[in-house]
């Protein structure tokens, strides 16, 4: 038994000897009732959702953000919440602000084990992130469940339409709607809503950029081909090589000797300076005869 890194039982812990009660007490956490974590772990979107199947004794189904982590999810840091269903009422469900206990309806295709838990399938699961988290957290998470699960943005269109008597399914049309299998992360996500809603046209995500003569020169995150005009958010550059920074010069430089405009945005613009990014945007796809 991990009582180190994982959540666990403290009934079980004590029984088989992994722990002393001085040191259930002195080193772990009490996260809910009966279940603990070391307090040296960090109490991520997994952990929490480890957490709570712990505490439903496998008599519920992780669902919402908890399903996402479950089935690989990233980017879910900002997410302190968790979330299962069950069939039945729960009249246990413990009085923690980060756990929300649903009752509802899931089909047997609904349902499927992950990592020895009962989660949510994904569409299943992106269909509650979008009709119940508020915009525009759940289309990140859903941005996020399409890389993680293969599960197709047209898939969940029709996922939605079939289910059109659950509550908050106008929401949920419009979240799958704003949302986009190629954001590879979440500042992904941000950047192209950001584009969106100052008013821009909508751009293509990983778009494949060859020159006059067909050869290959890179893979873009976000790009208007029409207009020549790319938008690229680059990662954390304090993790990358040398190697790695010169091969981005000489990709960015022959981009721009194919007739593309190049315009880069990093984590810091996302929060404070995306005005003025945005602005950039608008002046490049004027210029390339773009009605904005």
């Amino acid at each position: 038994m991990d009582i180190d890194d994982a959540p666990f039982r403290g009934t079980e812990a004590l029984a088989s000897g992994a722990v002393s009660r001085r040191r259930l007490a002195e080193q772990h956490r009490r996260i809910l009732p009966g279940v603990y974590l070391h307090t040296a772990a960090a109490l991520t979107p997994l952990q929490r959702a480890r957490a709570v199947w712990l505490w439903s004794r496998g008599r519920a189904v992780l669902a919402e953000v908890s399903a996402a982590a479950v089935l690989g999810a990233h980017y879910l840091g900002d997410h302190t919440h968790a979330c299962c269903i069950r069939a039945a009422p729960c009249h246990l469900a413990p009085r923690y602000g980060w756990l929300h206990v649903h009752q509802d309806r899931l089909d047997p295709e609904d349902v499927q084990r992950v990592r020895g838990m009962a989660v949510t399938s994904p569409a299943r699961t992106a269909f509650d992130v979008a009709r119940r988290m508020p915009y525009p957290a759940n289309v990140e998470v859903i941005d996020q469940i399409y890389q993680a699960t293969g599960l197709t943005r047209r898939g969940l269109a029709e996922y939605v339409a079939e289910h059109p008597g659950f509550r908050g399914v106008a929401q949920a049309a419009a979240a799958v709607e704003a949302s986009d299998e190629g954001a590879e992360s979440v500042w992904e996500t941000r950047a192209r809503m950001a584009v969106v809603a100052a008013g821009l046209p909508r751009p293509e995500a990983q778009v494949d950029i060859r020159d006059a003569d067909g050869a290959f020169l890179a893979r873009v995150d976000m790009c208007w081909p029409q207009y020549r005009v790319i938008f690229e958010y680059d990662g954390d550059g304090a993790h990358s090589t040398v190697r790695q920074r010169d091969r981005d010069i000489t990709r960015w430089n022959d981009l721009t000797d194919a007739g593309y405009t190049v315009i880069r945005v990093r984590a810091p613009h996302l929060r404070g300076a995306m005005p003025r990014v945005l602005e950039q945007l608008r002046a490049a796809l004027r210029k390339a005869g773009a009605g904005v």
